[in-house]
């Protein structure tokens, strides 16, 4: 196996601080929808029972995801993968902006989880590459911040 060169010429607290943050959007995005749930049944017009699916629709594609992050990166590339999942975090939180009734809702949950799923592996993957060997303890402790 190749080991790679860590670039000594970039912060690692940067770069650390750059991949936390789109992560701690995605768990806000796991928790934040259980606070809006009256909300989002009085503005579709739905039952409390109809707007779980909204989480659970979250949850699910957020945990499909996540045993193929590791094939996402061998076939499309460390960086690659981040910038997809961070794309289709973004991409499904727009489209939840802009759903007009709960199919459309669950179609853009989806989308977001699909992204946040690939988040939290990606962002440990990148600290653990970016970090040399004997920081990389530091970089763990940083993300479980």
């Amino acid at each position: 196996m190749k080991k790679k060169k860590i670039n000594k010429n970039v912060n690692p607290y940067l770069i650390a601080f750059s991949v936390i943050l789109p992560t701690f959007f995605a768990v806000l995005g796991t928790s934040a929808t259980n606070v809006a749930m009256k909300h989002i049944a009085g503005f579709l017009g739905a039952t409390q029972y109809e707007t779980n699916t909204v989480i659970t629709t979250y949850l699910i594609a957020n945990a499909m995801v996540l045993p193929l992050s590791g094939w996402f990166t061998k076939t499309l590339g460390q960086k690659n993968t981040l910038y997809l999942a961070i794309t289709m975090f973004i991409l499904g939180a727009l489209l939840c902006v802009l759903a007009t009734n709960l199919h459309f809702l669950l179609f853009a949950r989806a989308i977001q989880g699909i992204g946040g799923g690939a988040l939290l592996p990606m962002c440990q993957a990148v600290l653990l590459s970016t970090f040399p060997p004997e920081q990389r303890g530091k970089a763990m402790g940083i993300f479980g911040l």
